[in-house]
């Protein structure tokens, strides 16, 4: 009797002394990153080990290695669990599960109301139109001035000088995914006039502020005389 107690202790010893592999991990991505989850597989027993692993109970491809523990690097969404797995001793237990889970980020989009100013009024508003559930904002003006972290700033560029500027909006949703976007605003010279409309009269010359008989010319301030007897200042802006 002594010796079966002995044998029946013994028995368990050399089955939980058996090597086996442990599969780990709960990793989440975003689906727009350049990046992959992990996945880790630990091994006790002697290398090489071999296992054999699946994704939603899909078998995937043998792996035999030496490193321990073994990372999974995947962009597959699903459970991943093991079926089987051996040493250089025989086959060993397999047990654990990971759990990689991928987000869909945000589609960052916006405009500029209006996106071309001019220089006397470069005032605009931007828009958010992104898609997802937003929940931060981050507008950069590219004139240099402070960032802004609402949905839908204000904005006044410079009067000068007149440019074409790139506005950059980051976007990040519930999840923690972002997405970046850009657009243009451009601040302008006007191209109207400011002047006064005539109708049936005839212009007999143009002078400067002082008088002196000149041609028109752009950004500079000119007197028109008409033969009804009128007298109409005038400058052209481009």
């Amino acid at each position: 009797m002594k010796f079966i107690l002995n044998i029946l202790l013994l028995f368990p010893i050399i089955v939980f002394g058996q090597s086996s592999a442990f599969i780990s991990g709960n990793d989440t991505i975003c689906d727009n990153e350049n990046i992959n989850a992990e996945v880790a597989v630990s091994f006790s027993g002697i290398p090489p080990c071999t296992f054999v692993y699946a994704i939603n109970g899909v078998n995937q491809s043998s792996i035999t290695t030496t490193n321990n523990p073994y990372i999974i690097y995947t962009q597959q969404a699903g459970h991943y669990t093991l079926l089987s797995y051996s040493d250089a001793n025989g086959t060993g237990f397999v047990s654990g599960q990971a759990i990689v889970t991928i987000n869909s980020a945000p589609i960052a989009s916006c405009i500029a109301n209006p996106d071309s100013v001019s220089v006397l009024y470069p005032n605009t508003t931007l828009i958010d139109q992104s898609i997802g559930n937003i929940i931060f904002w981050q507008w950069d003006f590219g004139d240099n001035t402070m960032q802004d972290f609402t949905s839908s700033p204000y904005h006044t560029y410079p009067q000068w000088p007149a440019t074409v500027y790139q506005v950059y909006l980051i976007v990040i949703d519930d999840n923690g995914c972002s997405d970046t976007t850009s657009i243009t605003v451009t601040v302008g010279h006007p191209t109207t006039s400011i002047e006064e409309h005539t109708t049936n009269k005839e212009l007999l010359k143009v002078t400067d502020i002082l008088g002196r008989e000149t041609k028109p010319q752009t950004n500079t301030p000119f007197i028109e005389i008409y033969d009804d007897g009128t007298v109409e200042k005038r400058i052209v802006i481009e």
